[in-house]
């Protein structure tokens, strides 16, 4: 049997909503796999779709979006379909090939916050070329029989437009703020 090893480039296919994920109303949002537990989460965007198929592997990706005045808090989820999984992935393999980031700079060391890593990060936005102070953060789970790879990867990113970087305190709150019917 033939496994599709998903990596940065399907992953991320979707984790930027100007990609081709389907847009969903906010009832549809609830419909996702993944959920955000904050306030500010009643005006998130949305979106997922299936890629894949045959012989090949297949999958799902979904995101939520979520932009305030001074910040933009994206969250995505990959699952492996049949014949597929994630291979493991550093956050800077993950975060710096997100299409939104013309480039990225600055890494900081990796930390751990609620099951997942993060890591710091400058980066310049593709299209304004505006520069954002950022955090990047992703979670691997269902680790497949035989493989090194996953079923679940869930990443994103939080930055901020201002200057000062989203503060630890905030990160502990967005990725405990992550949840999922999955694991």
């Amino acid at each position: 049997m033939k496994r599709l090893v998903l990596g940065v480039a399907v992953t991320l296919a979707l984790a930027v909503p100007a990609g081709r994920a389907a847009a969903m109303s906010p009832g549809e949002c609830a419909d996702l796999s993944i959920r955000i537990k904050l306030p500010e989460a009643s005006s998130a965007k949305c979106g997922g779709e299936n890629f894949g198929g045959g012989d090949q592997g297949s999958g799902r990706a979904e995101y939520i979006q979520i932009i305030t005045g001074d910040s933009i808090f994206v969250v995505s989820h990959t699952s492996a379909g049949v014949r597929s999984y994630m291979r493991r992935l550093g956050v800077k393999d993950i975060i710096g090939n997100y299409s939104i980031f013309a480039s990225t700079d600055n890494w900081g060391d990796e930390t751990e916050s609620n099951d997942f890593t993060l890591r710091r990060f400058d980066a310049k936005l593709t299209g304004s070329g505006a520069k954002v102070l950022c955090v990047g953060f992703v979670h691997f789970s269902g680790h497949v029989a035989s493989s090194t790879g996953y079923r679940h990867v869930i990443s994103g990113y939080d930055c901020s437009f201002g200057a000062t970087p989203p503060t630890d305190a905030r990160m502990d709150q967005l990725v405990g703020s992550i949840g999922y019917d999955f694991e």
